[in-house]
């Protein structure tokens, strides 16, 4: 029995030896030779599945088995390609997750270890590999690029085309627009707008409160204060009112913008603008500047001569009879009344010419209304020192144009009156005062103004000791009895006033 037992030793440890090499463990391999693979130091025994036709079950799956260590596969497969990726995978994360559900499991406690293993599917990812972004952002893009490509390509031909077919437009198209040009003056932009009469082009209007400049004040009245300013090299006047009558400023604003008011006796409008400076807001009327200032002014530092009055009441009647008047048309002018003409409100441009100004509390009669816009539902309007009769007893008829035209005539009269008074005769002239100084206070109130002309009935005295031939002044005198009458149709039209001045003019008649 013992001799049996020596005799099979040798073919046993022959075996061992043949089997597993240098004492290392030996791991499950379907594709190797004798379905074993002698696993390295440091490697691992594998076991692999990969999901076929969507079957959940692990069993189900395509079974790999064999050896991995930290740098190649020991067993090769015709299949799939374990990499370095999987030895990783093995030794540090299990739970990874792949596109295809797949699965593998590794071990090195005993031979064959492998064999044994039950693998499950790790959770399908939803995140595509870079590689398959990079395809799916190629298909969408491709076609998308080719053609945007494709439209721009024919927009630029039909534009093309388009412009070849009208040379004149393109023409036009590339020329600058000579009416916006900085470097022209305000009357040349004015000359270039609608001709409308309503100042600069809107685009001027929007931005010239921020390139003025203000210089000097040169007055102050009960809706703002007037500025002289400069704007583009030129000098302006500013008429900045008060924030709390910005009724006032768009009043005047839209007045000013009326279509062909535009005259060369009317103060000529520039812009209308809103300037905000942080505090408070800056409500900004822009017209011309005229630096004699206002015939008041300019009758106390000048004598006239007879030719220059004839003229500046001539240039006065003229702005008047144009506000007064209508103009029929596509885009006529409606007919208006000034309501506070007075000495003060009328601007000498140069000597013996003059220009309508102030026109916040104008009146305009509305053609397709047939009313009166009047913006203020209050009789008495205007300066009460040259307020008419039918003002100051409110018998003024607020429906009828006609009435506040009247009440205009009247207080012509009176600035006819301030005007002749200081024309010299026999190089005689009387110091400049205003209508009704003999009779009522500086400051009047209405009551002062209501007692003396209509109660009393009393009116400025003509002449004021000129002492001069009577059948001379007998014709401006008559002109001006005829415009200040008590009763409103009793006074002279202003169309008539203007003929009848412009007839004294021409014959020298004074």
């Amino acid at each position: 029995m013992n001799g049996v037992i020596f005799a099979l030793l040798p073919l046993f440890f022959s075996q061992v030896i043949t089997s597993n090499p240098g004492g290392l463990r030996q791991c499950y391999c379907h594709d190797c030779p004798n379905e074993t693979c002698i696993l390295q130091s440091g490697g691992l025994c594998f076991a692999y599945t990969i999901q076929e036709d969507d079957n959940p079950d692990p069993e189900m799956g395509a079974w790999e088995f064999g050896c991995l260590d930290g740098h190649k596969k020991v067993s090769s497969t015709s299949r799939h390609n374990l990499s370095d990726a999987s030895f990783l995978q093995c030794t540090i994360n299990s739970n990874a997750q792949f596109l295809i559900a797949q699965g593998i499991g590794c071990c090195n406690n005993y031979d064959l270890c492998n064999r044994d293993l039950r693998v499950n599917y790790s959770s399908k990812s939803t995140v595509l590999p870079a590689e398959s972004n990079k395809e799916f952002l190629l298909i969408v893009i491709t076609p998308v690029a080719c053609v945007g490509t494709f439209l721009t390509i024919i927009v630029c031909f039909c534009l093309r085309r388009q412009r070849l077919h009208n040379p004149k437009k393109e023409k036009l198209l590339n020329q600058p627009n000579e009416s916006l040009d900085s470097s022209k003056g305000i009357h040349h932009l004015i000359d270039a707008s609608t001709g409308s009469g309503s100042g600069l082009p809107v685009l001027v209007q929007r931005t010239i409160a921020k390139e003025l400049c203000l210089l000097e004040n040169v007055g102050k009245g009960r809706f703002g204060e007037v500025w002289k300013a400069s704007w583009r090299g030129e000098n302006i006047a500013v008429k900045i009112f008060f924030s709390t009558e910005e009724a006032s400023w768009k009043r005047e604003t839209d007045i000013y913008q009326t279509v062909l008011i535009r005259h060369e006796n009317i103060l000529g409008f520039i812009a209308s603008d809103i300037k905000g400076t942080g505090s408070w807001t800056q409500l900004m009327l822009i017209t011309d500047y005229h630096p004699l200032g206002s015939l008041y002014d300019y009758l106390k530092e000048n004598v006239l001569d007879k030719n220059e009055a004839l003229n500046i009441l001539y240039s006065s009647a003229n702005g008047l009879n144009h506000l007064h008047s209508d103009i029929i048309g596509t885009r006529g002018k409606p007919a208006m009344a000034h309501r506070d003409v007075k000495s003060r409100n009328i601007l000498v441009k140069h000597s013996g010419v003059c220009c309508i100004a102030d026109l916040g509390l104008a009146v305009k009669y509305d053609s397709e209304t047939r009313k009166l816009d009047i913006p203020i539902n209050r009789t008495r309007q205007g300066t009460r020192r040259y307020m008419a009769p039918e003002i100051l007893n409110e018998t003024l008829d607020q429906t009828a144009l006609d009435a506040f035209k009247q009440a205009d005539v009247y207080a012509f009269a009176l600035v006819m009156w301030e005007v002749y008074k200081r024309v010299s005769w026999n190089n005689e002239a009387t110091e400049a005062c205003l209508p009704y100084y003999e009779f009522v206070r500086p400051d009047p109130s209405i009551e002062d103004m209501y007692d003396v002309v209509y109660i009393k009935k009393q009116r400025p005295k003509l002449n004021c000791d000129h002492s001069i031939p009577q059948d001379t002044i007998n014709p401006i005198n008559r002109l001006i009895q005829e415009c200040w009458q008590e009763t409103p149709a009793a006074r002279l039209s202003m169309l008539r006033v203007k003929k009848n001045i412009h007839k004294l003019l021409q014959t020298e008649q004074v």
